[in-house]
């Protein structure tokens, strides 16, 4: 048996921190429910074996052959990220009455669970371990999916098929929203399988099926959130599959286009008492789901926070009982350090969306997963998370950057023959195999 070398254990190393990072706390999430136990019991080693495998990989890293590139983006990371928990710290000092936490959970949630997983993503994956690591990362998501959607359908008793779209579908230890971008990356994770030409038969067929299962998924948690991040993510898909258009790119069109019309005809009465669509339809006539006007509220308060504190800012908990943070990253950024802080963010964005623009534009199926994941959670931090609790969007963050260096590099970039190039060579679309 061949011994891996450390090139291979660290792409291992950083394909399950990746992994587990988006989809991981799914998978083990109905694990308290079924055994009736604390769901800390499971969540908190589960954070320590990803925190484990992270630190791990940050050991190892130096001993491959990844080559480390300094620039101007992981500069700004850093200098954000040490503003950033010196803040926390020195609130907890100075006020700790204006925090909502103890110290230490703001600590674990923003350096065990967000920093240091995000640093381990950063050294990137090898470009020929793409097609597995996509591989892997669809299944482990459509299991996370199918288990939460097992755990509902156990948890609720379901008088018809019309009552599964009735309400927020949600478990105790999974929120709606969460739930819904659970389905929005299933659906990301599965068009681009499809796409890259992979698999046999049987993974297509499975593929297929899991396009639709995520847009279901979506749907019954009724969450507005993860359907924005995949408005936002749906035309850099099709500008993927124009870009490479051909019989399979037109089935996959078609076949997604009339999955959309059959649902429509024959679920349609449904569909319209679903609480997604009368939320939807409350927002477009004017009228406050709740959400939107809570959210508002925050806005306007921490708009007035960061005017009477643009230089310093006002601290990691400035909103008071209103709410532990905006749920607005760029908002929060300038809340908490000022102006300096948030232009930091500002910048760690601008990058990133640079990035993501240049990988979508310049890659393959095998790649494109990466900036779309990325827009995906970035725009579900954008209406619902916090800085110190959005590891997904911090890790994904760090990983496209990563990426981009191993894609950059002279002798890593991958074959012109795996490019979306846009040719009708059928040795290409062999080649993705």
């Amino acid at each position: 048996m061949k011994r891996p070398t450390t090139d291979e254990l660290a792409d291992f190393g950083v394909a399950v921190v990746l992994v587990l990072t988006v989809v991981g706390y799914p998978l083990i999430a109905p694990v308290s429910l079924w055994f009736d136990i604390s769901n800390r019991t499971v969540s908190v080693p589960f954070r320590g074996l990803v925190l484990s495998i992270a630190l791990a990989v940050m050991v190892l890293t130096p001993y491959t052959s990844r080559r480390v590139k300094v620039n101007y983006f992981w500069a700004v990371w850093w200098i954000f990220w040490v503003w950033y928990l010196f803040r926390i710290v020195f609130d907890a000092w100075a006020a700790p009455e204006t925090l909502h936490l103890p110290l230490e959970e703001y600590l674990l949630s923003a350096a065990g669970i967000a920093l240091l997983p995000a640093v381990a993503l950063a050294s990137g994956i090898s470009p020929g371990s793409l097609g597995d690591l996509l591989r892997w990362f669809f299944l482990a998501a459509f299991a996370a999916a199918g288990l939460n959607f097992a755990q509902i359908l156990l948890d609720g008793s379901f008088d018809g098929l019309s009552a599964l779209f009735l309400g927020r579908k949600y478990t105790e230890t999974l929120n709606p929203i969460w739930f819904g971008h659970l389905g929005v990356t299933l659906v990301i994770l599965a068009t681009c399988a499809l796409l890259s030409a992979g698999g046999g038969r049987v993974e297509r067929l499975l593929q297929w099926f899991a396009v639709v299962f995520g847009g279901l998924v979506l749907v019954v948690s009724a969450s507005k959130g993860p359907l924005l991040s995949l408005f936002v993510v749906f035309p850099a898909i099709v500008l993927l599959v124009l870009r490479r258009i051909g019989g399979k790119a037109v089935l996959v069109a078609a076949g997604a286009g009339g999955a959309v019309v059959l649902a429509i005809v024959f679920f349609g009465e449904i569909l319209v008492q679903n609480s997604l669509f009368y939320r939807l339809q409350q927002a477009f006539s004017g009228q406050s789901t709740g959400s939107i006007g809570r959210r508002l509220e925050l806005y306007r308060a921490g708009i007035d926070i960061v005017l009477d504190n643009p230089i310093l800012g006002a601290g990691i908990g400035p909103l008071g009982e209103m709410a532990r943070y905006p749920h607005n990253l760029l908002l929060e950024s300038f809340m908490v350090n000022g102006i300096v802080g948030g232009l930091l963010f500002s910048l760690i964005l601008l990058f990133g969306l640079y990035h993501c623009a240049r990988t979508v534009i310049s890659g393959t199926f095998r790649t494109a997963w990466i900036p779309l994941l990325y827009l995906q959670y970035l725009v579900g931090a954008m209406v619902s998370g916090s800085l110190y609790d959005s590891s997904i969007m911090w890790g994904l963050t760090a990983f496209l950057m990563g990426q981009e260096v191993w894609l950059s590099a002279k002798g890593n970039r991958l074959p012109v023959s795996e490019r979306v190039a846009g040719s009708s060579n059928p040795a290409e679309g062999e080649a993705l195999q």
